[in-house]
């Protein structure tokens, strides 16, 4: 297994190659009207392979406040989001110069309460809704899969936490 070490928590530009790059991203959920748990997944904007919205730290902002902004430019949802990070999981990144740069993404659980019509991202992504079985067959990423395979059985590891709610500023 990769040893993946901590960057530090207000880190403000991307990183150079041969370093690990920590980031942050929302597992956005919802219960569907026949009370079953669903997950928003989006495409990435370079392979167009099904993951979830994350990005690089925001400064001056919380871990949990940099998932929050990208859920909101990436997916273009707003919701709840919990300050406790519920799993990370680890990928690699492809640069601009076609190297690989490892990365350890921490996913904050983030109850979606409406979805935009317009956002940042809406003519660069796809997102669509999977129940959890689906997701983990879509993403690519083993440990997340493992994750959503896990919340097949226990759902309630998502609302276990206390959530804080996420209004746009106006």
């Amino acid at each position: 297994m990769t040893h993946f070490s901590n960057l530090a928590e207000d880190w403000d530009r991307e990183p150079v190659s041969g370093e690990v790059a920590r980031q942050y991203g929302v597992l956005p959920w919802r219960i569907s009207n026949e009370g079953h748990l669903q997950i928003l997944l989006i495409t990435s904007m370079t392979s167009r392979r099904w993951i979830v919205p994350k990005g690089w730290p925001e400064k001056g902002q919380a871990p949990f406040m940099s998932a929050a902004i990208e859920a909101f430019e990436e997916a273009g949802v707003i919701g709840d989001i919990g300050p406790q990070i519920l799993t990370e999981y680890r990928y690699f990144k492809e640069l601009k110069d076609g190297s690989d740069l490892p990365c350890l993404v921490s996913l904050f659980g983030f109850q979606v309460r409406g979805t935009l019509t317009h956002w940042k991202d809406a003519g660069k992504r796809k997102r669509r809704w999977f129940n959890v079985s689906e997701a983990a067959k879509m993403v690519s990423e083993p440990e997340l899969a493992e994750y959503f395979e896990a919340l097949v059985d226990d759902p309630e590891r998502l609302t276990k936490h206390p959530r804080e709610r996420i209004l746009p500023v106006s």
